[in-house]
């Protein structure tokens, strides 16, 4: 599933947009704004696949809210749409997928939708061919904004599950991924991460002080990190005997 918002300050076309967008049962239309400042909060908050942006909009123009997507490292892609012809330029400076002329017209929204479809895959696919040499590079590709950056699995802190987003914590930095938890699991090396609780893995090396808490749970000191890590009950067993202590 595609997940898009839609930009537009002229409310007919913005609903035009929408009809044609509703047809594609593979699209799912978070919102939809006639405000750029709304749209680009929304953004932020949502961090959709993908934004339909008209260039010409009061207070922040497409452009503007594309450069703002790019400044924040947002794993959004951009499509652009205009009355004019004159921005394409500009558009694909900005690493748009595509530049649509209005009207909206259902076979040239679709055109760039599949546009965006392979470009998401060559970069799934890259992703993927870097991940079949994890064991012998010892870093973790992880994509920020439109660059990939590797990532050193002995400088992971601990990973974490929060309102459905998961997190890559390191000393310097913390990365957003698109993929579950699980998945990340299952690429990390089983010697040094240990799943303590459904919504946290956490680097044993780099583990500084285990306390008890409550309710027989334990909650783990990680160096370099403020926030603590907890052990759930259920997984308190297992992650002693993983430590081998009693």
């Amino acid at each position: 599933m595609i997940t898009v918002i839609l930009v537009d300050d002229e409310k007919p076309s913005l609903d035009e947009l929408e009809y044609i967008i509703s047809k594609f049962d593979y699209v799912e239309i978070l919102g939809k704004y006639l405000d750029s400042q709304e749209a680009l909060e929304k953004i932020k908050i949502q961090e959709p696949d993908l934004v339909f942006l008209d260039i010409n909009m009061p207070v922040l123009s497409g452009l503007e809210i594309a450069d703002k997507i790019n400044k924040l490292n947002l794993t959004t892609s951009v499509i652009f749409s205009t009355a004019y012809d004159q921005h394409a330029l500009s558009a694909f400076e900005k690493n748009a997928v595509d530049y649509i002329l209005k009207p909206y017209d259902c076979d040239r929204v679709l055109q760039a939708i599949r546009k965006f479809k392979r470009r998401l895959g060559d970069k799934n696919e890259r992703i993927s061919n870097l991940e079949k040499n994890l064991n012998t590079i010892k870093k973790m590709p992880i994509w920020k904004g439109d660059k990939i950056v590797f990532v050193n699995i002995e400088d992971i802190l601990f990973c974490k599950v929060d309102e459905g987003e998961v997190f890559i914590n390191t000393y310097t930095d913390t990365y957003t991924i698109n993929e579950s938890l699980c998945s990340l699991e299952g690429k990390l090396p089983k010697e040094v991460f240990f799943k303590t609780h459904r919504s946290y893995i956490v680097n044993i090396s780099k583990i500084e002080e285990v306390t008890p808490y409550f309710n027989h749970t334990l909650m783990i000191k990680v160096t370099g990190a403020k926030e603590l890590i907890p052990v759930s009950r259920s997984n308190v067993k297992a992650f002693k005997d993983f430590l081998k202590i009693s």
